[in-house]
């Protein structure tokens, strides 16, 4: 998944649906002190502990929202969004809103690939591409694939056209 991300020193990250913070705290390690990550999660207990769990990274926030609320306020730019959503996906407000933002890439971690599917399709009518696709059998002797999804911006002949 980070190798998909290419994180730099100095980006800015957001880790939405953080859960404890799986990819929040990798993540604030690649960005440097230089570099932020801010976590959403709707979850009480899993909020608790992605606090807890970063609350020695000050180049971490945390906030516990659902995503598409926190996403109807945030402020600034964003480099990369991590996208972790339920089975059900972020769905067509959660991925135009993030788009909204021009990141340059959305790595998208999916354990349905109907959501997924769904959600590049939204995606792809924003102007962004899928880049590149990993399935993981994380969960060996199931059916059950974890699918990571690069997105990226379309270009036309090396120009963006996002």
């Amino acid at each position: 998944m980070f190798r998909l991300a290419n994180l730099q020193p100095g980006e800015t990250v957001w880790d939405l649906y953080a859960g404890v913070g799986l990819f929040t705290l990798p993540s604030a390690t690649y960005v440097g002190s230089e570099g932020r990550v801010f976590s959403v999660e709707g979850d009480k207990n899993s909020a608790r502990y992605l606090r807890e769990n970063s609350q020695h990274l000050k180049h971490v926030k945390t906030f516990r929202d659902s995503v598409d609320t926190w996403l109807l306020q945030a402020q600034g730019g964003v480099d990369v969004v991590i996208l972790d959503p339920p089975r059900k996906g972020a769905g067509r407000e959660v991925i135009t809103s993030i788009i909204s933002k021009k990141p340059r890439a959305i790595v998208y971690v999916a354990c349905d690939p109907v959501a997924l599917a769904r959600d590049v399709g939204y995606a792809r009518g924003l102007g962004y591409e899928l880049a590149e696709l990993e399935a993981v059998d994380a969960y060996p002797q199931t059916y059950h694939v974890e699918t990571f999804a690069l997105l990226l911006q379309a270009r036309i002949d090396g120009e963006e056209i996002a």
